[in-house]
């Protein structure tokens, strides 16, 4: 049974208007890791395979380049992923892509928008990319803190549950889904918004917004077969600091990223997951 499990568009087409299958020259050889590992992005976002093979067990990786473009796995030959790739932005746990947030988990993954910094006694900043959820208004020293807004994709970002007199950020909108193309930065998803807050022993008591999930693209003229797992998900928005003189405001979710598949046969194993889910609010 193939499952597509996302709060963003997850697409697997052959025939959609606006999305590139990129052809590969075969310039990087046979793909076959044998261990866990990180790939650093070329200028344009291009791995040339001839063949790719990922066994079970392995985990790839990638370092954003400096355009922010998203991931293009092209093959002259078939395509076999029995363990994972990983364009998450929680996949920043194990490397943070330029440029460097201020917490992990800020980071989007390759193509994706950054979530937002949290405020102090100013404003949280807005989540980046295409549809960043809003920044928490700015609270007074000491004061409750408002939400940021989670980041928008297929579906609209949500809004925090207010619990105070203030409103939280805005979501980002729904937007249409993004062109994939080699060497265009974006196409991933949209950090949320950082939460407002009163700053409190010289920090700020705002939670950051989580990143937004990055966009793979996959392309082979030959079979591409799925027994693993494809990961484009959004980062958890940052809790908020709290005590009994002030309590910030916390950051949005990062929303889910994009992921393609292009191939003359695609074959998806009962174990296949295919998953790009927006992060959730922080507390």
């Amino acid at each position: 049974m193939f499952r597509c499990a996302s709060l963003a568009l997850c697409l697997i087409t052959p025939t959609a208007a606006h999305a590139a299958q990129v052809i590969s020259d075969g310039s990087d050889g046979v793909f076959h890791p044998l261990a866990s590992m990180v790939i650093d992005l070329p200028a344009d976002g291009v791995l040339n395979y001839t063949t790719i093979d990922i066994p079970a067990g392995v985990r790839v990786i990638f370092r954003r380049n400096a355009a922010n473009t998203p991931v293009f796995m092209a093959a002259t030959g078939d395509v076999n992923i029995a363990g994972s790739i990983d364009v998450s932005a929680t996949a920043t746990d194990l490397v943070i892509p330029a440029p460097v947030p201020n917490n992990p988990k800020q980071g989007g993954g390759p193509g994706a928008g950054n979530g937002g910094a949290g405020g102090g006694s100013g404003p949280g900043t807005p989540g980046s990319g295409l549809a960043g959820g809003a920044g928490g208004d700015g609270g007074q020293a000491n004061s409750l803190g408002h939400g940021g807004g989670g980041g928008g994709m297929a579906e609209p970002g949500l809004e925090a549950t207010r619990y105070s007199g203030f409103p939280p950020g805005a979501g980002g909108a729904a937007v249409a889904r993004p062109d994939l193309l080699p060497g265009v930065s974006g196409g991933g998803g949209s950090g949320g918004g950082g939460g407002g807050a009163g700053e409190r022993y010289g920090f700020a008591a705002g939670g950051f917004g989580g990143g937004g999930g990055g966009a793979l693209n996959i392309s082979t003229p030959g079979s591409l077969s799925l027994t693993g797992t494809l990961l484009a998900n959004g980062a958890h928005g940052g809790w908020a600091f709290a005590n009994v003189f002030v309590n910030g405001g916390p950051g949005g979710g990062g929303s889910g990223g994009n992921l393609e598949l292009w191939a003359d046969s695609l074959v998806l194993a009962d174990t296949a997951l295919v998953q790009a889910l927006g992060g959730y609010g922080g507390g």
